[in-house]
């Protein structure tokens, strides 16, 4: 996750210096238009100082981050630049149902690119979504083409430091040639706090490598890796083994 802070973190920098806006510009703006109430002196600054930390620590949240995000995107300064031609070079990734052409884009493979225009649609219909990772497994009596995709999401578009976690759904071919999902699991049960690689699938074991807490860890940020195994078993995806690896 802490990847994925810098990134938003570049990216919203990035804008206010397209806009000519500093940080304490942004911050002051941001609360006059978001407090419910007249904010005062003190609160002023007291956001001035915290957006200012959210915009520079590794251990801001990502909603908060995509919040502010949300709200420069949305701003009548931003739009104006927009329309000017101005803000094309900016890489504006919120995960939300703006990044689907960018999204499918960044895939190559003609079969996977397929998969992924369809996952990635339904994927962020519910909720925001990022870090797609697509496993051809094995023909079933039904169909001969069949994937796994999993994600990072935040179903229901939550904004909770503990929302995010891991969804999947299995994309199929039909027999005139288009894929749709056919199945889906939106808390895809892994035994990991995020999938973070898929290391293959032989012989219907589908292997995964990614974070779980450890003791000391602080929320959204597990450290420990693990391997997991997964199998099929009856239409659901069950956990045959799970370890820790050692370094």
């Amino acid at each position: 996750m802490a990847e994925k802070n810098k990134k938003i973190q570049k990216l919203i920098r990035d804008i206010l210096k397209e806009l000519g806006w500093s940080v304490p510009k942004f911050a002051t703006k941001y609360l006059t238009d978001t407090s419910e109430h007249d904010a005062s002196e003190d609160e002023y600054r007291s956001c001035v100082e915290r957006v200012k930390k959210h915009l520079s620590r590794d251990s801001t949240k990502v909603e908060v981050l995509e919040t502010y995000l949300t709200y420069l995107l949305k701003t009548s300064e931003f739009k104006s630049l927009e329309e000017a031609g101005k803000v094309k070079w900016l890489e504006t990734e919120t995960h939300i149902l703006e990044d689907y052409q960018k999204l499918i884009s960044s895939e190559d493979d003609p079969a996977r690119k397929k998969v992924l225009e369809v996952a990635s649609a339904y994927a962020l219909s519910i909720g925001t979504a990022w870090d797609f990772h697509i496993v051809s497994i094995d023909a079933d009596e039904f169909y001969e083409k069949r994937y796994i995709v999993l994600w990072d999401a935040d179903v229901g578009f939550n904004h909770g430091s503990g929302s995010w976690g891991t969804a999947m759904c299995e994309v199929v071919e039909s027999h005139f040639g288009y894929p749709f999902v056919r199945t889906s699991n939106h808390h895809f049960q892994t035994g990991m706090r995020c999938v973070k690689k898929v290391l293959g699938y032989n012989a219907g074991v589908l292997t995964l490598m990614g974070l779980n807490y450890g003791p000391n860890d602080p929320n959204n940020h597990p450290s420990v890796k693990c391997i997991v195994e997964m199998l099929e078993c009856d239409s659901k995806w069950v956990i045959k083994d799970q370890r820790q690896i050692v370094l």
